[in-house]
């Protein structure tokens, strides 16, 4: 049964900061939303930020939603397309930081965010975020972030121009974290609330498009391919799935968790692991589980190495992942490598 916590997921006073911040902000001043860099943004981090942007619009105040990393998830890609998301990068923040009087951090904290910066509202449902003095640290225990923004923009009456489309975002956001509620140790009563209420307002085949039919090019399916070339008995130990997808462009990058999410879906399976080679420059991993047991950050940390330039718990739940350099002794070996020497390195790494 999915748990439950307080009456009141925000309380009034935390409303009420909320708005202090809010109107207390210059009229000449910008507000910053942050989302999460590593991994790029995802579909609950996105929903967060467009729907703050919204309120915030209808309230005669000017935003921007910054972010890092490249995105190249497909459902990432369909939710900027469709709902015209319009993201800034950090080189960006560089030039105009004097422009913004607000900064808020949506599905992120500080050590994760998409640019260097000291916020001062944080919205996040990672409760390993860490807290910030002298900030409004709004870190609550439910299933998506997404949740979170929903029920405080309702307690504050915000209305929207479009409200099918914000509905549509934040259910978005909802169903991919929770993975249609079906996390039953993570969602909450505020999750469920939130997702029903939003259904009955989205753009039903706009939601449908971007949770369960959102486009994926051929690239994929030729990645997927490698990652079940090796014999199905080496694939799959147990509970545990270790794949490669050999090599990739860094545009290709996003097919690595898709992997892996499809891959834990199997039966039997609780811990998956895909890794592939980037540009012939270093590996990255994507990790899941869905057992509670397992400390993804301290696994991630163990099989990759705690100097591996990012490890990361990932933007969910059971979720990880890491970015590992080669040596230069390393990509030599790789770079000279002929095709079957390749496949025999990436058994290596897979095993090691």
């Amino acid at each position: 049964m999915p748990e439950k916590l307080q009456k009141q997921l925000i309380s009034d006073d935390e409303v009420r900061q909320v708005l202090e911040k809010i109107n207390s902000l210059p009229k000449d001043k910008r507000v910053a939303l942050v989302v999460h860099k590593n991994p790029p943004p995802d579909p609950d981090a996105l929903a967060s930020a467009l729907a703050w942007q919204m309120a915030l619009d209808d309230r005669g105040i000017k935003s921007d939603i910054f972010s890092g990393g490249a995105i190249s998830h497909p459902q990432n890609i369909a939710m900027i397309n469709c709902l015209k998301i319009e993201l800034r990068d950090e080189k960006y923040w560089e030039r105009n930081s004097n422009n913004y009087g607000l900064v808020i951090f949506c599905d992120t904290c500080h050590n994760n965010a998409a640019i260097n910066v000291r916020p001062d509202i944080i919205f996040d449902h990672h409760m390993n975020s860490p807290i910030i003095d002298g900030c409004l640290n709004l870190i609550k225990k439910v299933g998506a972030n997404s949740t979170i923004v929903y029920h405080l923009l309702k307690k504050i009456g915000a209305e929207f121009s479009h409200p099918s489309l914000i509905a549509t975002a934040l259910a978005v956001g909802i169903d991919t974290d929770t993975k249609s509620l079906a996390k039953v140790d993570e969602v909450t009563e505020f999750d469920l609330s939130a997702h029903r209420e939003l259904l009955s307002l989205v753009d039903y085949a706009l939601f449908k498009h971007l949770t369960e039919r959102f486009e994926v090019t051929r690239g994929f399916f030729k990645c997927l391919k490698m990652a079940l070339s090796e014999n199905i008995d080496a694939i799959f130990v147990g509970s545990m799935a270790v794949l490669g997808v050999g090599e990739i462009k860094q545009s290709q990058i996003d097919y690595i968790p898709l992997i892996a999410d499809m891959v834990l879906r199997t039966e039997q399976v609780r811990l998956v692991v895909v890794i592939g080679i980037v540009d012939d420059q270093f590996i990255k991993a994507s990790v899941r589980t869905d057992l509670e047991s397992i400390q993804i950050d301290q696994f991630c940390k163990e099989v990759f190495g705690a100097d591996s330039e990012l490890v990361s718990t990932g933007a969910r739940p059971g979720s990880g992942g890491a970015k590992v350099l080669f040596s230069a002794s390393e990509q030599r070996e790789w770079t000279c490598a002929m095709p079957e020497e390749k496949q025999v390195l990436l058994n290596i790494k897979l095993r090691y």
